[in-house]
């Protein structure tokens, strides 16, 4: 069920939801009305900026309010609106003219972060796929560059033996919000011993193996999803 991403602005508005959740949740969201591809945008917005809403009562808020909204279409998704704003934008606004806790504003200076969270997304149903058995894309395991860890204080990977038929899988998140929701479960005498590192898909395959690993774990707290994977012989593949 898609996520109702007026009420979980107001939520962060609140300090109830983190930042992370409201990013993950804006880039996943697949039914925007925004201005077709091509199509000049309303002349309620400034210059360079970009407006799209969530839902019809978002334009009926703008419209109420006197904002030329111009021509919208629905069904526009996240991942596309963020993958790459078109040149010369200078800030996309969700629902604006309404009251700010109705909306979310991304200034130009976030936009490389919103295009990292549609990498992570992208990603991210690509291992929901494996999970569901759709077997592991090596290529796409090694091109993300966005995995987190942890390290122990001597230095080793933070790893669950004894699971999912791996004897020593090291535990992998794709995203920041996936390190926070594990640390939540961690007593906190061991989580404070923990120091998170970044690390490419590449590095991960090239150098677990070596460490004593067998596979990773990724996410096995959520919220992006939970797989599986040995990384030794016969090669990459979900295991159960």
């Amino acid at each position: 069920m898609s996520v109702n991403l007026t009420l979980l602005f107001a939520a962060f508005a609140r300090h109830e939801r983190p930042a992370d959740e409201v990013l993950r949740a804006v880039v996943s969201y697949a039914d925007y009305l925004a201005p077709p591809p091509g199509t000049p945008p309303g002349t309620g917005s400034p210059p360079g900026e970009v407006w799209v809403y969530t839902d019809a009562a978002a334009v009926d808020r703008a419209q109420a309010a006197g904002s030329d909204v111009g021509p919208l279409t629905p069904g526009h998704a996240g991942t596309d609106l963020f993958a790459d704003p078109p040149a010369g934008r200078t800030a996309v606004r969700i629902n604006p003219v309404s009251l700010p806790h109705l909306g979310w504003n991304v200034p130009r200076e976030a936009f490389d972060t919103l295009r990292a969270w549609v990498t992570c997304v992208h990603f991210e149903r690509q291992v929901a796929g494996w999970a569901r058995g759709g077997g592991v894309a090596l290529a796409a395991l090694v091109a993300y560059r966005h995995f987190q860890a942890y390290l122990m204080p001597n230095k080793a990977v933070l790893t669950m033996p004894n699971q999912h038929g791996l004897a020593n899988a090291a535990v992998v998140l794709t995203a920041p919000d996936c390190g926070r929701a594990l640390l939540a479960q961690v007593p906190a005498d061991m989580r404070a011993k923990l120091t998170a590192v970044f690390i490419s898909g590449a590095e991960l395959v090239d150098k677990l193996p070596d460490q004593g690993v067998d596979g990773l774990i990724l996410n096995p707290a959520g919220p992006g999803p939970t797989c599986p994977v040995r990384l030794t012989a016969p090669g990459p593949q979900v295991v159960g």
